[in-house]
């Protein structure tokens, strides 16, 4: 069942590779779907572990996580792109002084620029289609790790529990932090919380609609901290702009508007992760685990 799931997400990255290189520019949606299907891999190979071979497993692992994020750069100054854009249209006609729009599809291009070369570094080298080699071979003859006969029903639930509990300690670290520093906490459990997603998608079709129901609360979890970390990364872009617009002698106050919004749609997402954190923790959604 492992090997069926890791087997779908190669597919899928081969499709959206196939994608990728249907056109004369890089399909963004494509890149999206390849960087998806990476970090399910990741996490699969991480869950489920002792059910494969550790000495294949791991260097894949490692390998998987550079590609993921050389395929995320692009994706993110997609993303960051046109949430600020969307924010600065919408700001009140006196709250925009200045060029800030210019100054900021500038710097977004600039990275973007710069995200896009890495990626086609990554899919020219000759490395990437050894790594996909590398996965087709672990599923047409997988090492078996030391729990690999032992029945799917037994094991898997408990691989899940181990998620759940990553997701509760990094949750438990940011609690204990003050809110201005807990920025980095909340996206490792965000981090964990996809983890822990991605692991209830695999046993799925074992375990039925307890799981599905899981799943679908913490994507809930994972959304809503993904929320939280698009305003982290947005307010840093824009203190970078303020910083450059006031060494230039130019205007910063528009930056500080949507500074503003972004801090507004922070406090809006904590709140949202709240509300879906105490929808997922509950006895008996979490039941299976046991």
């Amino acid at each position: 069942m492992v090997l069926a799931y890791v087997a779908a997400q190669i597919a899928a990255l081969r499709s959206a590779e196939r994608e990728l290189h249907g056109g004369q520019t890089l399909d963004v949606d494509a890149v999206h779907e390849m960087r998806v299907a990476t970090r399910r891999l990741r996490s699969s190979l991480a869950t489920f572990r002792p059910m494969l071979d550790r000495t294949t497993t791991d260097p894949l692992r490692t390998d998987l996580r550079a590609a993921g994020r050389t395929l995320g750069g692009v994706r993110d100054v997609q993303v960051l792109r046109r949430r600020l854009v969307h924010t600065l249209d919408a700001l009140p006609a006196g709250a925009v002084r200045g060029d800030p729009k210019e100054r900021l599809l500038d710097a977004l291009s600039r990275r973007e620029e710069a995200a896009r070369a890495d990626l086609l570094v990554m899919l020219a080298d000759d490395a990437y289609p050894a790594l996909l080699n590398r996965l087709d071979a672990l599923v047409a003859a997988p090492a078996q790790g030391r729990h690999a006969e032992k029945s799917a029903r037994a094991v898997l639930p408990s691989r899940v529990n181990r998620e759940w509990a990553r997701v509760v300690a990094r949750r438990s670290e940011a609690q204990r932090m003050a809110p201005a520093d807990a920025a980095a906490a909340l996206h490792d459990t965000r981090k964990a919380a996809r983890r822990l997603r991605y692991a209830a998608e695999a046993v799925a079709p074992v375990v039925g609609s307890d799981a599905r129901r899981f799943v679908r609360r913490a994507t809930r979890v994972q959304e809503v901290l993904g929320d939280h970390q698009d305003t982290v990364v947005a307010r840093a872009l824009l203190l970078e702009l303020a910083d450059a617009a006031l060494a230039a002698g130019a205007d910063a106050f528009t930056y500080g508007a949507l500074h503003e919004v972004e801090t507004a749609r922070a406090d809006d997402a904590l709140a949202a992760y709240d509300a879906a954190w105490s929808a997922l923790d509950r006895r008996r959604i979490r039941a299976w685990l046991r």
